[in-house]
């Protein structure tokens, strides 16, 4: 399902930020991605929460995903 993410490949990752604003509990949201969409997930995550923390997740050569706690 990943793959079919629409043109920018971000279909699920707005869809996901987009229900998680209905529930203020939600604290934490912890995605995988291809690092080319860094930038992109950025600003959608800014949107979900705008004082969110961002840790970025590598395995020293590549970023491998992200951990957002706002």
């Amino acid at each position: 399902v990943a793959l079919a993410g629409g043109a920018q490949g971000l279909r699920y990752i707005r869809q996901l930020l987009s229900q998680a604003k209905q529930f203020p509990s939600i604290k934490t949201i912890a995605l995988e991605f291809d690092p080319a969409q860094l930038k992109s997930i950025r600003a959608l995550i800014k949107q979900w929460s705008p004082e969110v923390r961002v840790t970025i997740i590598s395995d020293g050569r590549k970023i491998r995903g992200l951990v957002a706690q706002r």
